[in-house]
């Protein structure tokens, strides 16, 4: 529950020129159902509506026009059409459609009218095709620049597409069985109530009394003449505060189920009421966009109903796209199912109770009434005697007319299935213990069929098509040694065959099926083979082939075919042939590359697939669209340059790949770098975005000495003897040096070393670690400000400042020593021109012996650190917060340095780590 007031009134209220900016493909829907849509907004429900004038010229003048009516109308309709994705212009306008409601409050409403929302969010089927003349064209230009503009353009039609498919639209199948009359009508309206609601402010924090009371007060207490409204925001009939929840257990379950049905109860329809009951007894914790798809079969409209249920405060969704509902909730909701039917759950519509399921079917009292219907055989094992002896009859299900879903675990049924239910949407059989679905079973309304964990060797032995099906998940089924024939699938989305260890051979009509959007094949350890028709997945985005380690995706993709005298063989530029006396039956064309992979794709997962170096220097470059690429416990050596050109890689991993020697220059558009326990690592080239985005995590790299331009660690022997000087140290004394062992402890890696003595040099500055008397004329005059020094830089005639060398000892306590050089930092200010620099150094060494050692830095002025004659210089052993100005850092924790830069300027986030450092310091010198 929340307490929450109409936003206060800005000073200046825009007007707006239009109700509604209507959006449509002209050649599709101009003539007709955009013509009667704009009728009845414009003409019967009084809304200002802007629509392009027929035939009008498209030009930049033109566009800035549009942009202009899009900014000057409170919302926008966009009527999705077949051949909608085909302007480009339509596309454009989209995009600034969705830019402009990052800005404002417009209101944005799709209408699919001969298209489904999938089609859309996806770009398949016709908006598949489109799509790939768009990606032909760009990949025949010649010129880089016009190249990655073109990529990046169709990248953002993609995004745009995919988010406004997750909008909640109006669905002209759906919310009107086809009927455009009846359809036009509910448009208006939805776009109506959206116009007219109310914007509310929800206060920051849902728990606790004591902010809400002070808020209120203050807002009583305040003498403008701004009308405000004061609404209770949240389940309706309970207070969540702590310490009415404390109080709920005292309370009868009939009045606590009395008082949530308020918001249950002010849903405005059945339809939403039913979408609640159905997500509260089966799909809590489950995705967003499966759920979409099962109900959206069951014929609702669910983006939409689960809309008015995040209103209602009866849902949420959580980070990984989970609904979720409040436990009593979920216990209200079930309350109202099991009051359809008190003494009978056979006559209840949904049926989760796994003893109540059994009872149903054992003694076959089911009832059309039955939509749904749970039975975890797995569960009552552990409650129940002899219940996995237990064999049911398909008989029980005869009666049964109405059920939708059904979800059985380890259940065993015997007989014929020619009279099971027909309007199954959802089959969820875990452990089905036959070989193949029977021929019989009745699976024309399927949407999603799971078959995890069974005992299947062939799928079906049939021809029919099943139009409806989107998702089949065959995971985990050991026994199953080749896929099935994918013709009887034209509309399959998901395909998911993870762990099915004896798979050999993927059938190669895999490749018709244009509208597939998720392959997931990990784990498939004996598949050797793909099809070449796999290239044919245009609509592809996510592949996951971890675990594949027999694929050879080095080879060329392979075709070979057959005549009746010659044997031919085509590989990508090359081709050759030869006769042979006799006519011989050749192999199909199943040898799989790596470049044959569609250029769709945005998450490709390859770990542990026996990737080599040279595999992938001839594959990468083609998927232009690649988002997320995951190449970790594979045995390459290095990255092909041309990975820089995919740009719009976020993520990259590489953990595991313990035969990494570098990394080459990776896109700019690059967001985590994950090359953990990487051990042969020595090299990373120019990580972009180091310090803004980029989040980079290497640990237990133990070879890793440099990332260039950000730090390098080297032996001393190996440095120029010019930075010795620089750093103090005694020529003489480092000829003498010996085997010094020392040990090293690396934060970006997260690593201990043993190794002779390194200079380390990052962001301009070289340091090290030594015996005290090793260093040679470490004086300046200076004086203590606390834990700290301070001096002013003195004048030297003729000369400019160059350098500051910062040096710290810890003689008089070796444990303060150790633990300034595990995690402390060196900040130093210029008072003079109000500018701070802190310095956490990436590697740091501590000592075995307990003698008188002595750390020295050499900072070079620059551009980044600027000293000049008589500056006040102020120096602390430790992070603080003393100084106020303008903030330079090096950080390299696994979040990126834009998260410390927020908390050092007062925003909330979230602290990682802490710093301290207790030193003395010993020395300051300038250098001139």
């Amino acid at each position: 529950m929340a307490i929450v007031r109409a936003q206060e009134a800005p000073s200046f209220t825009p007007r707006y020129t239009y109700d509604v900016f209507l959006s449509f493909r002209g050649e599709d829907t101009r003539k007709t159902f955009t013509d009667h849509l704009y009728a009845a907004l414009s003409g019967g429900a009084g809304l200002r509506t802007f629509i392009d004038d027929e035939g009008i010229e498209r030009c930049e003048n033109v566009k800035l026009e549009l942009e202009k009516a899009i900014k000057a109308a409170r919302s926008s309709i966009i009527v999705f059409s077949k051949d909608y994705a085909s302007s480009r212009w339509c596309l454009d306008v989209l995009v600034m459609i969705l830019e402009h409601k990052k800005t404002s409050c417009h209101v944005i409403l799709p209408v699919f009218y001969d298209v489904i929302p999938s089609q859309v969010r996806h770009q398949t089927g016709c908006f598949a095709k489109a799509f790939g003349r768009y990606e032909e064209l760009f990949m025949m230009e010649t010129d880089e620049r016009k190249r990655e503009y073109l990529r990046n353009k169709v990248e953002g039609w993609r995004e745009a597409l995919r988010e406004v498919a997750n909008l909640a639209g109006m669905d002209l199948r759906n919310d009107a069985n086809g009927h455009e009359s009846k359809f036009i009508h509910k448009i208006v309206k939805v776009i109506g109530a959206k116009l007219n609601r109310k914007v509310l402010y929800v206060a920051p924090y849902m728990i606790g009394m004591e902010y809400r009371v002070r808020n209120i007060n203050s807002w009583l207490q305040d003498k403008s003449a701004d009308v405000g409204i004061a609404v209770i925001y949240g389940m309706g009939g309970i207070d969540i505060w702590e310490s009415a929840l404390q109080k709920l257990a005292a309370i009868p379950d009939s009045q606590i189920i009395a008082k949530l049905r308020i918001s249950y109860d002010s849903l405005q329809d059945d339809h939403t009421k039913r979408l609640f009951l159905y997500i509260a007894c089966f799909f809590i914790g489950e995705d967003k966009s499966f759920i979409v798809r099962i109900l959206d079969g069951c014929k609702f409209h669910t983006i939409v109903g689960i809309d008015n249920l995040i209103d209602r405060c009866l849902l949420t969704i959580n980070g990984r796209n989970e609904l979720m509902i409040h436990q009593l909730l979920r216990d209200m909701a079930r309350e109202i199912v099991c009051q359809e039917s008190p003494k009978e759950p056979g006559k209840r519509s949904l049926l989760w109770d796994h003893e109540q399921s059994l009872n149903v079917l054992t003694e076959k009292t089911g009832t059309e009434t039955v939509e749904a219907l749970y039975l975890d055989m797995h569960v009552l094992n552990n409650s129940a005697e002899n219940s996995n002896q237990i064999e049911l009859k398909t008989e029980a299900f005869a009666r049964m007319r109405n059920l939708r879903l059904l979800q059985l675990n380890a259940v065993k049924i015997k007989g014929g299935f020619k009279d099971f239910p027909k309007k199954l949407t959802w089959l969820s059989w875990h452990r089905f213990s036959l070989k193949s679905m029977p021929s019989d079973f009745p699976m024309e309304s399927l949407v999603a069929l799971d078959l995890s964990h069974s005992k299947l060797e062939h799928v079906w032995k049939g021809t029919k098509v099943l139009k409806s099906l989107k998702i089949l998940n065959l995971s985990h089924c050991h026994g199953l040694t080749y896929t099935p024939n994918f013709t009887i699938f034209p509309n399959l989305e998901d395909l998911i065959l993870e762990d099915c260890i004896h798979l050999v051979k993927v059938h190669k009509s895999i490749g018709e099926l244009n509208k597939l959007v998720f392959l997931n094949l990990k784990g498939c350890k004996n598949l050797t083979k793909l099809p070449s028709e796999f290239h044919c997945l245009t609509s592809l985005r996510t592949l996951d082939m971890s675990g594949c380690s027999k694929l050879d995706p080095s080879a060329d993709a392979i075709t070979i075919y057959s005549t009746s005298t010659t044997n031919g063989v085509e590989s990508g530029s090359w081709l050759f042939k030869h006769f042979v006396l006799k006519p011989r039956k050749v192999p199909e064309s199943i040898y799989f590359s790596l470049a044959t992979l569609p250029r769709s794709l945005v998450t490709l997962s390859l770990t542990q697939c026996n990737l080599s170096n040279d595999g992938l220097t001839r594959s990468l470059g083609s998927l232009s669209l690649l988002q997320d690429l995951n190449l970790s416990m594979n045995p390459i050596s290095s990255l092909p340059e041309s990975i820089k050109y995919l740009t719009m890689l976020k993520s990259l991993r590489l953990d595991n790949c313990e035969r990494l020697e570098s990394l080459p220059e990776l896109p700019n558009s690059l967001a985590m770098l994950n090359a953990g326990y990487c051990s042969s690592l020595q090299m990373v080239t120019n990580p972009p975005n180091l310090f803004t985005r980029l989040e980079l995590d290497v640990p237990n790299c133990e070879k890793l000495v440099e990332v260039q331009d950000i730090f390098t660690l080297k032996p001393i022997r190996n440095v120029d003897p010019e930075i010795i000087k620089n750093l103090s140290l005694d020529l003489v004394e480092l000829e003498s040096l010996g085997n010094l062992d020392l040990k090293y402890s690396n934060h970006m890696t997260r690593v201990i070393t043993r190794g002779q003595v390194q200079v380390l040099f990052e962001c301009g500055i070289y340091s090290t670690l030594l015996p005290r008397s090793w260093f040679r004329g470490l004086c300046c005059d200076f004086k203590r400000t606390g834990s700290g020094l301070s001096f002013n830089v003195p004048s030297h005639a003729n000369h400019k400042i160059q350098a500051l060398n910062v040096s710290a000892s810890a003689s008089d306590s070796f444990y303060e020593y150790r633990k300034f050089f595990g995690r402390g930092c060196v900040e130093i200010g210029n008072m003079s021109k109000d500018l701070i620099w802190r310095y956490w150094p990436v590697c740091k060494c501590v000592p075995d012996c307990d003698q008188d050692w002595l750390w020295s830095s050499h900072w070079k002025s620059g551009h980044q650190f600027m000293i000049e004659v008589g500056d006040e210089i102020v120096v602390l052993p430790e992070e603080t917060q003393k100084f106020q100005g303008r903030y330079f850092l090096n950080h390299y924790f696994p979040i990126p340095f834009q998260q410390y830069y927020d908390k050092l300027q007062g925003k909330a986030v979230e602290e990682s780590y802490h710093f301290q450092s207790y030193t003395k310091y010993v020395g300051l010198s300038t250098s001139i």
